[in-house]
């Protein structure tokens, strides 16, 4: 081997650690956006989870004054909904039900409803546990009134 060929294999070689070392940094830099972003995730879940319980323990109260605390006053419906409530399609009567606003890039803003409260509701407003569940799976889950059809979540049991 000619010295012109070693020093070409020489240098190939440093080339190589170079770029060794230059993509273990970009490895590391990468491994760390992830632990980044899995904190964030981390965080993020932590938030909405205090949010929910926030809402239930608010929907809870509404469900423990009951149906004979209505006036009858028709604005009742949209009444202390909040801003963010504004073009929003609603159940109407059934704000105990009511989670929360979805909202999607580009698209309206979406009701959310739980399932199990949309239940009781209509239990407590006199119907049995079978034609609470018929009446909700025909009439909410099974009918689309276009994009702001609102959304009955189901809750997980985890």
């Amino acid at each position: 081997m000619g010295d012109s060929e070693l020093d070409r294999v020489m240098k190939r070689n440093v080339l190589l650690v170079i770029e060794n070392d230059h993509l273990k940094g970009q490895l590391d830099r990468m491994r760390e956006l992830v632990r980044s972003l899995h904190k964030e995730r981390d965080e993020a879940k932590a938030i909405a989870a205090q949010y929910l319980d926030a809402h239930r323990d608010v929907m809870v109260s509404e469900l423990e004054r009951g149906p004979g605390d209505d006036d009858g006053d028709p604005g009742d419906e949209h009444k202390d909904l909040g801003e963010e409530y504004d073009g929003v399609m609603i159940i109407e009567g059934a704000n105990s039900a009511l989670m929360g606003v979805g909202q999607r890039c580009g698209q309206p803003s979406i009701a959310i409803y739980s399932y199990d409260a949309l239940v009781a509701h209509y239990m407590a407003d006199g119907m049995d546990e079978g034609e609470a569940i018929e009446w909700i799976e025909h009439n909410i889950v099974g009918a689309w009134l276009g994009e702001g059809t609102p959304i009955v979540l189901v809750e997980s049991d985890d």
